[in-house]
């Protein structure tokens, strides 16, 4: 049995790194997690893999990630599988957790002989298309460097040595190949929560919005910007824009206030 704890510089940031094969261990860890996070209403959660280089269709390595705590699982070196399985379970079936990875279908899919369902699921390349449709709408295959480049002004990292899938396998992972793990499950977590907030923030904004359109302008127009707000056509952007206007422009009306053409508002200073 093999359990080792790093601490893993990346960024200004310390991940604290659990390594193991023994299914006790994994279990104190995921209960300190939920115990940790029992009042918070969504909890992110990085969920990733590595298969086995004899086998693609098992996980060699599986990495959780929250914030800066990581564990990861030596699944070829850990027994009492059904016992890893019933904790997993609990985790997975927790509908307070959103679970986030890069091919988490396929790693969900992997687990099947341990894991059979996980409730909440997103694939982080889906976050960032949802929030960016004209940036990375097309490009069906996006990096997670890339990603962390563009996203988060993460720079390329890259381990001192080739990171073979025979490193993976190995029963003592060595100190690159844990971080390697270890910074990809952080990158991946940290990407997800950016667009998960944005998201939140934009959903946020549209209600002030559409408080601001009915108060000016009245329910149906409230009602035509939430539907212009979904629209997927080229038409949206100019449906919205004009009924923002229009709404700014009739409370500068009954404020007595004027616009310059610059577009910002001023007071009216008429005697």
């Amino acid at each position: 049995m093999v359990t080792i704890t790093q601490l893993i510089p990346f960024r200004e940031k310390l991940i604290e790194t659990t390594v193991t094969n023994e299914v006790s261990i994994a279990k104190n860890w995921i209960l300190a997690i939920r115990l940790t996070y029992r009042d918070e209403p969504t909890v992110i959660i990085s969920l990733n893999s590595k298969t086995n280089p004899q086998d693609d269709a098992k996980i060699s390595t599986l990495q959780l990630c929250i914030k800066t705590k990581c564990l990861i699982l030596q699944l070829l070196h850990m027994k009492q599988n059904t016992n890893l399985g019933e904790c997993l379970s609990d985790l997975f079936r927790d509908e307070r957790f959103v679970f986030v990875g890069i091919g988490i279908a396929k790693t969900v899919a992997k687990l099947g002989g341990l894991v059979r369902v996980v409730v909440k699921k997103v694939d982080v390349r889906d976050l960032v298309k949802v929030n960016f449709p004209f940036s990375y709408g097309e490009r069906s295959r996006v990096s997670l460097k890339g990603m962390a480049c563009e996203l988060l002004g993460f720079g390329s990292w890259k381990p001192k040595r080739e990171i073979c899938p025979r490193d993976l396998a190995n029963e003592v992972l060595d100190v690159e190949v844990v971080k390697f793990l270890s910074v990809d499950a952080y990158v991946c977590h940290e990407i997800a929560f950016k667009m998960l907030k944005y998201q939140a923030q934009f959903i946020v904004m549209r209600f002030i919005k559409h408080y601001f359109i009915e108060q000016t302008l009245g329910r149906y127009w409230a009602n035509l910007y939430n539907k212009a707000s979904l629209l997927k056509s080229k038409d949206r952007s100019a449906l919205v824009i004009t009924i923002l206007l229009k709404s700014r422009y009739t409370f500068c009306r009954r404020c007595d206030f004027k616009f310059k053409s610059c577009g910002n508002i001023v007071i009216n200073t008429k005697a």
